[in-house]
């Protein structure tokens, strides 16, 4: 949301999405800008250029992918992003890192423009590569989520304090799949 601690949210998007190369259950692979965060794009593509990507020595940001097949996997999904009509504002394939030229290195990759429709959008990347949507408010994201979910977006959309100003506070309720949930219950009352 674009009342959100700008660099706070986007420390939080390159970590999320890139962050163990994208590899894990929870990685970031799809973000919903809401109104005036679409204007970000450049701060976040930004943000991904500063990543530095190694073998694993000395604590780097990114390191390989698990396998060739996985990488393999990875850049096939960036292709079919391009090719279904998504925009490749930032291409991780053709990485090297001196010493390991051989690697399975991919480095962050960012879509934007990309649709409920495309394959980048379904399927579980499983690496780091960043799919932007947007929305201009927030009741648009979560119908957005709800009526056009695939593979990526599993059970309910729950959302916390991400986008509210410190202080503030409100509530929303979506359903996702038939069930409902709270969204931001969070009150300004004392611990």
């Amino acid at each position: 949301l674009p009342d959100a601690n700008k660099e706070q949210t986007l420390n939080q998007l390159a970590g999320a999405a890139f962050g163990a190369a994208g590899q894990r259950c929870m990685a970031l692979s799809v973000v919903v800008l809401v109104g005036a965060a679409g204007e970000w794009i450049d701060e976040i593509k930004a943000k991904a250029e500063t990543l530095v990507i190694s073998a694993g020595k000395h604590d780097k940001d990114l390191g390989p992918l698990i396998s060739p097949a996985a990488k393999a996997r990875v850049e096939h999904l960036i292709a079919t992003g391009v090719e279904e009509g998504a925009s490749l504002i930032l291409d991780g394939r053709g990485i090297s890192v001196e010493g390991f030229e051989q690697g399975n290195f991919v480095g962050p990759t960012i879509f934007d423009n990309v649709t409920s429709e495309m394959q980048i959008y379904q399927q579980e990347i499983f690496g780091p590569v960043l799919c932007i949507m947007r929305a201009d408010s927030l009741d648009e994201a979560i119908e957005l989520l709800n009526v056009k979910s695939k593979a990526n977006i599993k059970g309910d959309v729950v959302v916390g304090k991400l986008g509210v100003e410190p202080g503030a506070s409100f509530t929303a309720t979506c359903s996702m799949k038939g069930s409902i949930k709270n969204i931001n219950e969070a009150k300004n009352e004392p611990k």
